[in-house]
C-alpha cells in the first residue's frame, strides 16, 4: 500500500469534510481512505467507485462482512467500506462471508 497515494487521498477527503455534516476524525477518515485503498477505490456492495470526497463528506459507511450481532470480529479483514446508499438497514442480513464481490450485485436487483 502507497503511503503517498493515501496521503492525497486521505488530504482530499480532509477537504471535504470541512463544511460537511459528518463527524469523522482524522483517524477515521484514514481507516477508511485505507480500506477504499485495499478495496481499489471500489464500494464493496454495488463495486462503483469510491471517491475521497465521499469518504470526507460523510457519504461512505464501514460494514462487517460478518455482522458483529452475528459474532462477526471487529477486525480489519472483516470490515469493508461502502456507499451510505449502499449499508443495508438495520435488521437486514448482510452476511456476504464467503460471496465475492461479484455475486453482491443482485442485492440491489443487479445480476452477479
Amino acid at each position: 500500500m502507497s503511503t503517498g497515494g493515501i496521503d492525497q487521498h486521505l488530504a482530499a477527503a480532509t477537504a471535504a469534510l470541512r463544511g460537511s455534516a459528518t463527524d469523522h476524525n482524522p483517524a477515521e477518515l484514514r481507516r477508511r481512505v485505507e480500506l477504499a485503498e485495499h478495496q481499489g477505490w471500489m464500494c464493496a456492495w454495488c463495486e462503483q467507485p469510491l471517491l475521497s470526497s465521499d469518504i470526507g463528506s460523510g457519504q461512505t459507511d464501514v460494514d462487517h462482512v460478518i455482522p458483529i450481532i452475528r459474532g462477526g470480529p471487529r477486525r480489519q479483514w472483516n470490515r469493508e467500506l461502502l456507499h451510505s446508499k449502499c449499508k443495508p438497514g438495520e435488521g437486514q442480513t448482510n452476511d456476504r462471508a464467503g460471496v465475492g464481490a461479484g455475486s453482491r450485485a443482485h442485492h440491489h436487483g443487479g445480476t452477479a
